[in-house]
């Protein structure tokens, strides 16, 4: 009964982890923020989420390609600034919560306003930065002050059905693992249970 504890602590313990390898290289300005540490930590989740593979079970528009797909949306994670502001955000004559544009140095940027962007949901938020990612690579672009949400939508669905894979998997294997009394053969089930998950 001593090994659940532990299984919990060392799957918990993979979180930072991973965060960390999917956010190396990456800048992060204006950090203390919290708007925009929170759309951030959005962003370092969704490249890790494609790092994995995660959208090969997306629908993409005619034309895109998962390979297309990934390699641009991680092109643009990468350069584009995030800025929140206190400010109202438009496009055209609409207000929205985010915007992405590029800037007069070239440089793509996304500026969200700071109330709109932390009142909505974990999920929203998630649509909301994969949306603004997916505008600056070409993906979803608005007709006029319009949203295009094609991909966006879908990902919530995709990230609930691994996360529930995951959970189930895990209960399983407690469940099978329970009944180990080898405490060798228990410690070795773990190790080969986590790096399973580590790996996707």
């Amino acid at each position: 009964m001593k090994m659940i504890p532990l299984l919990f602590v060392l799957l918990c313990a993979m979180v930072p982890q991973a965060h960390a390898a999917s956010s190396g290289g990456f800048s992060h300005d204006n950090g203390g923020d919290i708007c925009e540490n929170t759309f951030k930590n959005v962003r370092d989740n969704l490249i890790a989420w494609i790092l994995k593979g995660g959208p090969k079970d997306l629908r993409f528009p005619e034309g895109v390609t998962y390979e297309t797909f990934s390699r641009e949306m991680i092109l643009k994670m990468n350069a584009a600034k995030i800025n929140c502001t206190d400010g109202q955000v438009f496009v055209g004559k609409a207000e929205k919560t985010c915007k992405n544009f590029i800037a007069a140095d070239g440089s793509p940027n996304i500026q969200c306003n700071k109330n709109r962007f932390m009142s909505t949901s974990i999920s929203q938020q998630y649509i909301f930065v994969h949306h603004e990612y997916a505008g600056l690579a070409g993906f979803e672009v608005n007709k006029g002050e319009d949203s295009n949400y094609q991909i966006s939508n879908q990902i919530i669905r995709n990230l609930a059905g691994t996360r529930l894979r995951i959970v189930k998997s895990t209960l399983e294997f407690i469940e099978k693992v329970a009944g180990v009394s080898d405490k060798a053969k228990k410690n070795n089930a773990i190790c080969m249970f986590i790096g399973r998950i580590n790996q996707g």
